[in-house]
């Protein structure tokens, strides 16, 4: 399952886990060697009861719904999605979720395929199925779960969007966050490429206020910087910053024999590396609060000139930002940090930053290259330098081969082949994760409009010398 980048490792465990456990309890239904639980029924199409099959599917793919529902929720309730775009989120969830456990588990007990969910034309949920699906208890409880994030974010006082006034006042905000929270720390994941905010050595969730103030400070912090703009979260750029320079971040390592019960931590604490381990590129940056102002220090000189004090002149907003020495990574705050992966021939030429996946332009020059045009980058790749090898065969995937069609539809499917929405949808979910990774933009690049289909945020084609 393809989750949003917002989603830390404990809220994934916690889907996949009911997922797991709806799972179980649906194979059983089936074996019969657990009872169903009685449920209302309720009529499908042509006013039809459904069947108990459909029923236990229905359950399955409501309860896995639920979890997700409620982990978006937890993400609402720390300011990082609106309450649209959490049902958005969840609403696309369920469509996915549905094509995959048709696709797997919607048979009956003498093997014969149930009847459909959603739509041949489309891939949309069929009507019947969307209002059996919001009449039911699971979406009901959701749908509360959302009330009370939509009221708690029309409550909360709003803060001001605009910087602070200096580096000095966002650096005092660090400083009391680390005398409130000193055990927050920040875990990056160098495979998912993800950042988690976590609680003290025993790496329990960190709590909902320490995890938006935070956020909050650091927003602050990259606007001055200039940074915003890379389709990363603030908070990712500040603590990629941080990792770059070494501001307390600490690689964890792998032993290669077992240590006699002694556990990563102890090495970590005493700062010594056994010569029989080798380090990861996962890390974690401990007192993240006390870095951050650490590293506020660093940027500028905090003290107002002695000749404007005693005039009792105050310093000029933003005043002093930049420091004399920065570090390398951000001596030149102006500038975007690169998204697009650099290579040998691009080193001595100036790139931007893509900051939408609107500004992707994708040409298939022929059935195995293309030209990707990105803000001012162009280059040509082919696809296993773009992400899309088999690395069995080293031929193309079955993903650049449904890339190639986007191409030659221009960018939207509206079909499936013989109806086979979960084939079309797995594809999806692997271009996205290409797509991420090598432009290095959040959202969805390849969302699915309800009437019309997969369509690509980004321009896709194919040039005449492909057709020839």
């Amino acid at each position: 399952m393809d989750y949003p980048q917002e989603f830390s490792p404990r809220a994934r465990g916690q889907v996949e886990a009911e997922r797991l456990k709806a799972r179980k309890d649906l194979d059983q239904y089936r074996n019969k060697t657990q009872a169903r639980p009685r449920r209302k029924h309720t009529s499908g199409p042509y006013g039809l009861l459904w069947t108990e099959e459909e029923e236990d599917l229905h359950e399955y793919i409501l309860r896995v719904t639920r979890a997700y529902g409620h982990e978006g929720c937890q993400i609402g309730l720390l300011g990082v999605w609106t309450v649209d775009q959490i049902r958005s989120e969840v609403v696309e969830f369920r469509r996915q979720f549905t094509i995959e456990a048709h696709s797997e588990k919607g048979y009956d007990k003498r093997g014969s395929r149930l009847r459909d969910m959603v739509s041949n034309w489309d891939g949309s949920l069929l009507p019947n199925i969307q209002r059996t699906f919001e009449e039911s208890i699971e979406w009901h409880q959701f749908e509360e779960e959302l009330l009370a994030v939509a009221e708690r974010q029309a409550t909360q006082n709003s803060q001001p969007s605009g910087p602070a006034k200096s580096i000095i006042e966002i650096r005092d905000k660090f400083l009391q966050g680390a005398v409130d929270y000193p055990d927050l720390l920040a875990h990056w994941e160098s495979r998912e490429e993800l950042w988690t905010l976590l609680r003290g050595p025993e790496r329990e969730p960190a709590d909902s206020e320490s995890v938006r103030l935070f956020k909050e400070t650091v927003r602050l912090a990259v606007g001055l910087l200039r940074k915003s703009l890379t389709g990363k979260p603030s908070w990712h750029i500040w603590l990629d910053l941080l990792r770059e320079e070494k501001r307390g971040f600490r690689r964890i390592p792998q032993f290669r024999h077992w240590r006699g019960g002694a556990s990563v931590e102890e090495f970590m604490e005493s700062g010594a590396i056994p010569s029989d381990a080798i380090l990861t590129e996962n890390g974690d940056i401990t007192n993240v609060f006390s870095e951050s102002a650490d590293f506020c220090a660093d940027m500028g000189n905090l003290v107002p000139d002695t000749a404007d004090s005693s005039k009792g002149v105050e310093p000029e907003p933003g005043a002093n930002l930049i420091p004399t020495h920065m570090p390398e990574s951000i001596e030149k705050p102006q500038d975007p940090i690169p998204t697009m992966e650099p290579r040998a021939e691009d080193t001595k030429e100036e790139r931007k930053a893509v900051l939408s996946w609107e500004e992707v332009e994708i040409t298939f020059l022929s059935d195995e290259r293309v030209q990707i045009v990105a803000s001012r980058n162009t280059e040509t790749r082919n696809y296993a330098e773009f992400g899309f090898e088999d690395g069995r065969t080293k031929t193309p995937n079955l993903a650049w081969v449904m890339l190639r069609s986007l191409a030659e539809l221009n960018g939207t499917i509206r079909q499936a082949k013989n109806g086979d929405w979960a084939v079309v949808e797995k594809r999806m979910q692997e271009i996205r994760k290409v797509f991420r990774k090598h432009f290095k933009l959040s959202g969805d690049p390849l969302p699915f409009v309800e009437g019309t289909g997969y369509q690509a945020r980004f321009k896709i084609s194919c040039a005449p010398s492909f057709k020839s």
